[in-house]
């Protein structure tokens, strides 16, 4: 038989759940941006999530003789808290530790899992439907406190013409899709995962390898570095990469910017060449100049005149046949390196 007291128990308790689950309805359901990567369980909040109701426990066995027989006095309150602390997971886990031992010491027949009145069933099953509800609204709030703050930050990023990237154990773990675009892929996610010392051309990846692999979150480290990337359509490009490091889910972390500065670079590479053309022209000099992707070489009428040929084109092979045999090995080896390590040629 239901007495009066039990009867106004059960309907704050489903009041209560029912607010619950009408806030849970009404928070934006977790749609995730791609800006903040999944959190994964943390073993110092997992274990704080669990000590919380242990001590209520301990502290209602304690008050025991003054509360009785209010069974759940403390802890309501403790599992209210162990879901914020503790997330979805390590909520769940508390709720239902604390149901067990709820169920086992304070519940009639005290130290036993045997129930004196079965109405007792319906105490015990609604607790552990709340501090289900208290771990699912708090994971669904962080939700959309965290999404809505991506989203801010996602309208800026498209704007932008820097691409976004987060960086961590040397993998992208995000890319924004003007990174993406830098890089010639159509979808962000094609980059996630990738090691980045895949898309740095080896030359330029030991300058920044250290920093990228191994970055010190509590050293705030900053990166600024020039380098040069490889597209997806296999041509180089080269990037100004800003970064700052970061601690994510306990680990240190790069988040930073990436600016094509390509068009900027070749100017600046022809400009120079043109200044390097007017000197040498200038002190009776003849310039060659070899484009290794397209093969073609060019000469200024100067470098025409010392070799007696026509001003013009000729092929590199054409060139080449007029070095001297015992001349020409040393020539190519050192061509080779000069491309690889990008420093001038003097033979």
């Amino acid at each position: 038989m239901l007495t009066f007291q039990t009867i106004k128990g059960l309907i704050f308790v489903f009041i209560t759940t029912l607010l619950l689950l009408i806030a849970l309805i009404a928070i934006p359901a977790d749609t995730p941006t791609g800006l903040s990567p999944v959190r994964r369980v943390l073993w110092p909040r997992l274990i704080a999530a669990q000590v919380i109701p242990a001590l209520a426990v301990l502290i209602q066995i304690e008050l025991w003789e003054w509360i009785q027989p209010y069974s759940y006095f403390l802890l309501y309150p403790a599992i209210f808290l162990s879901s914020w602390v503790g997330g979805l997971t390590g909520g769940v886990i508390a709720t239902l530790g604390t149901t067990l031992a709820v169920w086992y010491i304070f519940i009639p027949i005290p130290y036993s899992f045997s129930i004196e009145r079965p109405t007792s069933f319906i105490s015990i099953g609604l607790f552990f439907a709340m501090g289900v509800m208290f771990s699912l609204t708090h994971h669904r709030l962080r939700s959309a406190e965290r999404n809505a703050r991506d989203n801010k930050f996602n309208a800026m990023d498209e704007q932008s013409h820097a691409g976004l990237y987060i960086i961590q154990d040397g993998r992208i773990r995000y890319a924004s899709p003007e990174f993406a675009r830098l890089l010639g892929q159509p979808e962000p996610e094609r980059l996630i995962g990738q090691p980045v010392r895949e898309l740095i051309v080896p030359e330029d990846w030991g300058r920044i390898a250290a920093r990228i692999e191994q970055p010190d979150a509590n050293a705030r480290d900053e990166l600024r570095q020039s380098l040069r990337a490889r597209h997806a359509e296999g041509h180089l490009i080269d990037l100004d990469l800003y970064g700052r490091t970061f601690s994510q889910d306990g680990r240190p972390a790069m988040i930073g910017l990436a600016v094509d500065v390509t068009p900027h670079r070749a100017a600046e590479r022809a400009r120079d060449a043109a200044q390097r053309r007017l000197a040498l022209a200038a002190g009776g000099m003849g310039v060659w100049e070899w484009h290794s992707p397209s093969d073609t070489l060019s000469c200024s009428p100067e470098c025409a005149g010392l070799l007696g040929v026509e001003e013009g084109n000729p092929t590199p092979q054409a060139n080449l046949s007029r070095v001297h045999p015992e001349d020409l090995e040393r020539l190519i080896q050192e061509t080779r390196q000069a491309l690889a390590r990008q420093h001038t040629l003097v033979t």
